[in-house]
């Protein structure tokens, strides 16, 4: 693995740009080719599909041996006993871009053996790139970055994120006992639309620490493709990534909650979130 990840790493990085590239391209002229709910809240674009096309296209032509899985599934390939296995993102926040925002990102998550070992996270109208392998720092524009080193909850700034209507009243309830202790244990509790900056604000260390209750049955927690380069990034920033448990989360089971945080903080929320299930 060592001696492929490097190239497996830098390979992912342009690819990141040249789909970036199609999604700015795209951005006024993309339309609507699947919708995903009832409500039509959840759909995806001509951009995502032709970011992922081309995504796929230059992993096999690279890697052929490699599988992919790619969140729009026409566009996935699994290679049977492949070590490497690409998760794709090709469009994140495709509602904030369809709406004209200029932060959305191109993820790609690669595991080795089941085992996350490289994240590239590309925001393309901002241009940039958080992007981190196995052994290496997590680098932005060519400097490396780290998780804070708060360690105390009441001068922590953590994020989390805010319920959806089809969550029960009682899972209500249950969340509400959370963030309630989020707000009075700590110095500021925030909420982002989006996983992906709540990951890489910590991995920045601008915030210390992001919650994530997937643990209720009808939250409407992230897919693997939205999370799979999360691993990387905040290993590589000295961060820990865990279940509400405190466990290293596996086979993609994202149902017991996630917590991303600096070292010093993360055994005071495992006990926070304990005591408020």
């Amino acid at each position: 693995m060592n001696d492929i990840l490097p190239r497996v790493f830098l390979c992912a990085k342009d690819i990141a740009i040249g789909a970036g590239s199609i999604l700015i391209e795209q951005k006024k002229t993309h339309t609507i080719e699947h919708v995903k709910n009832a409500l039509g809240t959840d759909f995806a674009t001509s951009a995502d599909f032709a970011s992922e096309k081309y995504i796929v296209e230059q992993i096999q032509k690279n890697f052929p041996s490699h599988s992919i899985f790619a969140e729009e599934g026409q566009h996935t390939f699994e290679k049977k006993g492949a070590d490497f296995e690409w998760i794709v993102d090709p469009l994140d926040c495709t509602r904030d871009y369809a709406r004209g925002s200029s932060t959305y990102y191109v993820l790609m998550g690669i595991e080795y053996k089941g085992t996350p070992v490289c994240g590239v996270v590309y925001c393309p109208e901002l241009n940039k790139m958080y992007a981190s392998y196995e052994g290496s720092p997590l680098v932005c524009e060519d400097t490396q970055e780290h998780v804070s080193s708060v360690s105390s909850l009441e001068k922590s700034i953590v994020i989390t994120r805010l319920p959806i209507s089809s969550c029960t009243d009682e899972e209500l309830d249950s969340y509400s006992r959370l963030q309630k202790s989020l707000i009075k244990s700590t110095f500021r509790t925030r909420a982002y639309s989006c996983d992906m900056t709540s990951i890489i604000d910590v991995a920045l260390g601008r915030s210390d620490a992001f919650i994530l209750p997937t643990h209720l049955q009808h939250f409407k927690g992230p897919k693997w493709w939205d999370i799979a380069p999360a691993f990387a990034i905040i290993k590589s920033a000295g961060g820990i990534i865990t279940d509400f448990d405190g466990h290293p989360i596996k086979n993609r089971d994202l149902t017991n909650g996630l917590i991303a945080s600096n070292p010093h903080l993360h055994p005071l929320l495992v006990d926070l979130v304990q005591k408020n299930r």
